[in-house]
């Protein structure tokens, strides 16, 4: 599959990510796991901020590495110097830290 191919697929209120071309979905997070990504989240968007960095962002918002490659990291930044790979619906190319809570 590519980025096209999933970009066009209805929404069925599931998460999905394209790796090698393979649409995955993704399970619903937990309470716990949501905790963790908030609290992350917080203190780094706060260090962005405070130091006029960049950007951090929470899933879901998909970051396209390539045509068959597109993930949705729980948390991610860009510094402001790579603000060019930033759209509205997406990230296109790799974030400078992305974050998976396991």
């Amino acid at each position: 599959m590519t980025y096209a191919e999933y970009a066009a697929l209805p929404d069925d209120g599931h998460r999905y990510q394209l790796v090698e071309g393979e649409l995955i979905m993704t399970t619903s997070p937990t309470r716990w796991h949501q905790v963790v990504v908030a609290e992350l989240y917080a203190q780094i968007r706060e260090h962005l901020r405070a130091h006029e960095l960049g950007q951090a962002f929470i899933a879901p918002l998909d970051v396209i590495l390539d045509d068959r490659v597109v993930l949705q990291p729980d948390l991610f930044f860009v510094y402001n110097q790579r603000a060019s790979i930033l759209r509205d619906a997406n990230v296109v190319g790799a974030p400078d830290l992305c974050v998976e809570v396991l």
